[in-house]
């Protein structure tokens, strides 16, 4: 049999054309619709969910929507038009129309792309009545971000509409239009935030038209709004925290010692996040990165210093817990102390001192004979005592980072042996070497939330619970386990309290008399960090009240001098706040505060503090 008429060849055409025949069935079928002898094409638009609103723990809006409209082009669909009347709908020139349509050509052909962005709602009331004459050109509904306060920025972070550079690396979650977190709890949630897409079907004649939806919506689905963040923090302490740090380089961390929640968290200088969620970010983004301040550093979890001698108590329970000392063990203070040939001075000639006195009058010969205690308390040498009070340090979180629910943390510095052995040889230093660190200097260092996290252990006796800015999504608590576990400190309950004495004291009669709230116990302690490249920094921590504590907080400002000048007075202004619902110090002491400028390159001595008058 002649090869070429064999079933085999004769059958092949056969099948492909019926392969051919159904997939165009199934083809006019999926996206055709035949209605009064004419076809209709299906098109698809995505529906993008409304994204999650943000608040503060009492429901004020921190983050909300707001509506926008864009008119998007498909240069593939571009057809011959009236140029001229185009123009004058849209209020540009030919020139402006040809670049942009090069511009969207060049971005996809096929794809639609944005063609003039944020156009006011009436004007786009108009352009759509005449959109039908104008073929490839369709009207996009979106909702930008908006920050209402313009407060808590390196808390909120910001979002905006995905750029083409961050979609080639969505992996297909996420599509041009979208608004998408950048940082903070944007960012960090951004998955809860922005909902679930839906999608609706419609159909459209020859000429673009709109001929309603396709097979009575059934294949349609809804989108899915993003979730709400119910944050800790207190809107009006967190406006009083912005206000206070006003012309100023620092940090303020305020938490709930019984949640973990995070109830002010400040960062300054600071940034509106509203420069950051509209057409003009790149830019902004751009001047924000250059500026010799840093706006953008988020200094609670970023900046890391010496704790100074915020870090006291801390080193007192240790050595408590160490059996090293009593609360009744005595030093002497001539104002110094000599480790071997270097002199480390003390502010006050306090005499005969012991632990509570020590703390309250923060007598940093006290706490170099007790640090000398605890690097000769192994046997092994100092380098194994080292070790011991590392690791009782580190249960602090000290060295280590804390968990909060924003990106980018980091752990601060809790040298271990080796770094002193590579700097002295190994078993080549002791604790002259290192007795820098007796009064918090040194190479130790914390970010302020770790400062924060330190007081709540102490106003809870012994625990802390990880830090987290959300207490809530949605109608759920957030879920991840750490977040309400109880981290336990092993010191023994009766050492706390000796402490807390001496706390309470520094703020009654010690270093930060001054600040004394009317009615409420306030413990807390007062720091003086050395600053090589300036004036010392400022810091302050503490809890109140005491019994039952309801908030910690720690302040830090940069440049600013005597812990007790600037930090402290601002530490009991808030917790005030925080308390009472305002501020009972004298105006002028209060005014005079925000008043201060303290920006680098722009202070200059003043007078003393209505403070200390």
């Amino acid at each position: 049999m002649n090869e070429r008429f064999s079933p085999r060849r004769m059958l092949l055409p056969v099948v492909i054309a019926a392969f051919a025949a159904l997939l165009g069935m199934c083809c006019y079928f999926r996206f055709f619709k035949h209605a009064a002898n004419n076809q209709y094409l299906i098109r698809q638009e995505v529906l993008y969910p409304e994204r999650g609103l943000i608040t503060d723990r009492n429901g004020k809006l921190l983050a909300i929507n707001e509506t926008r409209y864009d008119l998007m082009v498909i240069p593939a669909r571009v057809r011959s038009m009236d140029t001229a009347r185009f123009c004058r709908l849209l209020g540009i020139t030919r020139r402006q129309l040809r670049k942009r349509l090069r511009k969207a050509a060049a971005y996809s052909y096929h794809s639609a792309s944005a063609f003039l962005k944020s156009i006011p709602e009436k004007q786009m009331m108009t352009i759509i009545g005449q959109l039908a004459d104008f073929p490839g050109f369709v009207e996009r509904v979106r909702a930008v971000r908006r920050y209402p306060d313009s407060v808590a920025a390196h808390v909120l972070g910001f979002a905006n509409m995905i750029s083409p550079q961050a979609l080639k690396g969505a992996r297909g979650y996420s599509r041009p239009g979208e608004a998408a977190g950048r940082s903070g709890l944007e960012l960090a949630y951004d998955s809860l935030l922005r909902g679930k897409r839906g999608v609706r079907y419609y159909q459209v004649d020859s000429f673009g038209r709109s001929r309603g939806s396709w097979e009575e919506c059934a294949h349609d689905t809804l989108a899915t709004p993003g979730r709400r963040l119910v944050t800790g923090i207190d809107l009006d302490l967190q406006k009083l925290a912005e206000t206070l740090m006003k012309n100023k380089v620092g940090s303020v961390v305020a938490l709930d010692p019984a949640t973990g929640e995070v109830l002010a968290y400040l960062s300054f200088p600071a940034y509106d996040p509203n420069l950051l969620s509209g057409p003009e970010t790149r830019d902004n983004l751009q001047k924000l990165r250059k500026d010799p301040l840093h706006p953008m550093l988020n200094r609670p979890v970023q900046s890391r210093n010496a704790p100074g001698s915020s870090l006291k108590p801390v080193m007192a329970l240790v050595a408590l817990q160490q059996g090293l000392i009593t609360p009744d063990d005595v030093f002497f203070c001539p104002q110094y102390f000599m480790a071997g040939a270097h002199k480390v001075n003390c502010e006050h000639f306090d005499g005969y001192t012991r632990l509570r006195k020590g703390i309250a009058q923060s007598c940093n010969t006290y706490f170099c004979n007790v640090f000398q205690k605890q690097m000769t308390a192994n046997d092994a040498g100092t380098r194994a005592s080292y070790d011991d009070w590392r690791a009782q340090l580190s249960l602090f979180g000290l060295g280590n980072k804390l968990g909060l629910d924003l990106p980018n943390e980091k752990g601060g510095l809790l040298p271990e042996s080796a770094f002193y052995d590579h700097v002295n040889g190994r078993d080549n230093w002791g604790p002259n070497d290192i007795i820098s660190l007796a009064i918090g200097q040194g190479e130790m260092e914390v970010t302020p939330l770790q400062l924060a996290n330190m007081q709540s252990i102490i106003a809870n006796r012994g625990y802390y619970f990880t830090p987290h800015l959300v207490r809530m999504t949605g109608d759920q608590k957030p879920g991840h386990a750490q977040r309400i576990e109880k981290h336990l400190v092993p010191i023994d309950a009766a050492h706390f309290e000796t402490v807390i004495d001496g706390m309470q004291d520094a703020v009654e009669t010690g270093t930060a008399a001054g600040i004394r709230i009317p009615g409420v116990i306030l413990c807390g302690k007062t720091g003086t960090v050395e600053n090589t490249k300036g004036k010392s920094h400022s810091i302050f921590a503490g809890f109140a009240p005491r019994q039952n504590p309801k908030i910690v907080i720690a302040v830090v400002v940069e440049n600013a001098g005597y812990g007790a000048s600037y930090a402290a007075p601002m530490a009991s202004y808030l917790v005030e706040q925080y308390l009472s619902g305002k501020v009972t110090k004298p105006k002028e002491q209060v005014d005079w505060m925000i008043s201060q400028n303290l920006l680098p390159g722009v202070y200059s001595p003043v007078t003393v503090s209505p403070v200390h008058k």
